[in-house]
């Protein structure tokens, strides 16, 4: 299925929305006063509630946010959320990008679920998500939880959750970008209400040459929605988006060549192109004054074709990977008495996905669970939740063989407290476990040289965690604190591993197998203070203390979790209509992940850095807002990816250099 009329469907969308543009103006009014200001609600544990009440740790992102922070994706937006780590192969506009929550390394990226609407968006595979797939515009606030979700959401949950939410408001608003490395962008929505309906359309369209040679990407994706206006006895939402992302892939560079030239080009003619969407129905039903009934279901479908002839040059490395998915869930929240809340629900999840349509797999999966939330006095409440899940796999190599089948049980728990010490302090802490099945490509042994897979490999079994978490939260007249700390133990890692460490042992083969055991500590400290009338500044210090506890490589670092992190921030209001912003960013050092050595040589490090961003915004009137940012304007060279790089498949992704970055948003 080919998505090639989305430029012009982009434009369309944009069109409409200027031609039925109403007068008047949605931008928040401006005040010289600097507020720090919490959100009202969050959805991360599946159902509405006031921040400061939830049991569990959030950060919320706020609409405003996204468009002060110059943010060209929501990649840009988490990379300034403490606690987070993403590993950026190909420059920002996110193409093969790492999402990481917790400091879990290299299997971060798996271990992380991402939703739209609280809608499953990781596919089965090993194919990485794709933040393209949803204009900035179409979104009003993203929300991270920051612990483990096993009960929750089970499968890929481990680390935490990123659920993005989008608008449901009244917006007619045009977004105009461009800048370095040949970046464009037009990102747009219209929405308005229709008798007892409202409908909205978002539409983006964004294109860069790279910073680095032939690394040229370009991005579109368009959202529709149409839901019922709220009313008493229930309501319904009907959704549908669609995405496609174009990318030329340059491959990793050795050191020397990194030295000399990051803007390199390893394999000059490879390119990926990506495509997708998803089509849901929510329902929701009031049961009575205490009681409420909710139903998700939906399609989702994708497809990934890669052309990776210089990076094989002695294989058929031209690949099409297809996927799709049905999934439904629904889930009933009540108060069983006025102090006590419960909420039930199931997850079933029908799979499929193939490569070149030849090695197939299907994963049916079926999931219940129930939570409860006690309120012990009017400032402590206390959670309990139970999640089971149940995962059917059949795998066939090729289409004329046999197919094979295995089953797979995992339950996760939770339990946790949270109190209200003072008016101004909050603590929570809690225990919680979580789960990953493998993925449809971890159940294959692989040709080393081709990636063709060979034969099946059922062995490999799932990952577990268990965590325990604490927080500390601090509120002040013109200040906001808070400690953070995460203690995870995870059991059967899963991980790459070269011919070696399959079993039996083929030559040229190579699998993913359940490679080791680990430990992770992590302290996040944060501060927003306002200082003085016109100046507000935020700064995050997180600790990591990680630790591989079996194999050949315990007692080493985990691969690609640094020791230390550290982001700060200034806001400074020039006057009502102009301000100035600076941020930070360090990550200390890491250890690459080299597949055919021990941790053991340390050879492979990738050194810390420290990355600048000042802007300017600005508005030209009451209804049009600008602004202009530069991004590491240190022009620091530095890489967030590696392996050693005397092979095919080795080298180092250098990030963008300095770069500059002009956007106009009108609202009408």
């Amino acid at each position: 299925m080919s998505f090639r009329y989305l430029p012009t469907l982009s434009a369309l969308a944009l069109g409409v929305s200027a031609a039925f543009a109403q007068t008047g103006s949605n931008a928040p009014s401006q005040n010289t006063q600097v507020a720090l200001l919490e959100p009202v609600v969050v959805t991360a544990s599946r159902y509405e509630e006031p921040l400061r009440d939830a049991g569990i740790l959030i950060s919320v992102i706020e609409r405003h946010q996204l468009l002060e922070t110059g943010a060209s994706n929501v990649l840009d937006v988490l990379d300034r959320v403490p606690g987070i780590s993403i590993r950026r192969l190909y420059g920002h506009m996110g193409s093969d990008a790492s999402l990481d929550i917790g400091f879990l390394g290299e299997s971060g990226t798996k271990n992380v679920l991402v939703l739209i609407d609280g809608l499953r968006v990781n596919n089965i595979d090993d194919e990485s998500v794709r933040f393209s797939q949803l204009p900035l515009s179409a979104i009003e606030r993203i929300e991270v939880r920051g612990a483990g979700a096993g009960v929750l959401y089970g499968d890929r949950a481990m680390g935490g959750v990123v659920n993005i939410i989008t608008r449901q408001d009244t917006a007619n608003e045009i977004s105009v970008s461009g800048g370095s490395f040949g970046y464009q962008k037009i990102d747009g929505v219209f929405s308005r209400p229709l008798d007892k309906l409202h409908f909205s359309l978002a539409a983006m369209d964004a294109r860069s040459s790279g910073y680095r040679d032939r690394s040229r990407t370009e991005q579109q994706s368009v959202r529709i929605g149409l839901r019922s206006l709220p009313s008493t006895g229930g309501s319904w939402r009907l959704q549908a988006r669609f995405f496609e992302e174009r990318a030329q892939l340059p491959g990793g560079i050795s050191l020397a060549q990194f030295a000399a030239n990051p803007r390199a080009a390893k394999n000059p003619a490879d390119s990926g192109e990506r495509q997708g969407g998803q089509v849901s129905l929510e329902l929701q039903r009031d049961l009575g004054p205490s009681a409420r009934l909710s139903l998700n279901g939906g399609y989702d479908f994708s497809q990934n074709y890669a052309d990776m002839q210089s990076f094989l040059p002695w294989a058929s490395a031209i690949s099409t990977r297809e996927s799709k998915k049905f999934f439904v869930q629904p889930a009933l929240i009540g108060e069983i008495t006025q102090q006590i809340t419960a909420r039930a629900g199931f997850d079933v999840l029908l799979a499929e996905a193939n490569v070149n349509g030849g090695n197939q797999v299907s994963q049916d999966s079926v999931a219940g669970y129930l939570t409860t939330e006690a309120r012990l006095s009017p400032s402590s409440t206390a959670s309990l939740g139970i999640r089971r899940q149940g995962l059917a796999n059949q795998f066939q190599i090729d289409s004329a063989s046999a197919r094979e089948s295995d089953r797979q049980y995992l339950t996760a728990y939770s339990l946790g407290w949270s109190s209200r010490l003072t008016d101004s302090s909050s603590f929570r802490v809690g225990a919680v476990s979580g789960f990953r099945f493998p993925t449809t490509d971890e159940l294959y042994y692989f040709n080393a040289r081709s990636f063709v897979p060979t034969r099946i490999h059922p062995g490999v079994g799932p990952m577990t965690s268990k965590e325990i978490y604490a927080t500390l939260d601090h509120r002040r007249q013109n200040a906001i604190y808070s400690a953070i700390f995460r203690s995870i133990s995870t059991t059967g890692e899963i991980g790459f591993s070269s011919s070696t460490g399959c079993s039996p042992v083929i030559a040229n083969e190579s699998c993913n197998t359940n490679l080791y055991d680990t430990q992770r500590a992590v302290l996040t400290l944060t501060g927003q203070w306002t200082i003085g009338p016109l100046t507000k500044a935020s700064l995050s210090l997180d600790w990591v203390d990680s630790e591989i506890r079996s194999g050949q490589n315990s007692g080493f670092r985990i691969p690609y979790v640094p020791r230390a992190a550290a982001r700060a921030g200034v806001d400074r209001r020039l006057s009502p209509t102009h301000r100035i912003l600076g941020y930070a960013h360090y990550r200390g050092r890491m250890y690459q992940n080299d597949y055919f050595s021990n941790l053991s040589d340390r050879g492979y490090e990738i050194p810390g850095r420290v990355l600048v961003d000042i802007g300017f915004i600005g508005e030209l009137r009451k209804n049009i807002q600008w602004g202009l940012w530069a991004r590491n304007i240190t022009d620091k060279r530095y890489y967030d990816f590696g392996r050693d790089g005397s092979n095919a498949w080795g080298g180092v992704y250098p990030g963008d250099a300095r770069s500059f970055q002009l956007t106009a948003t009108g609202r009408f």
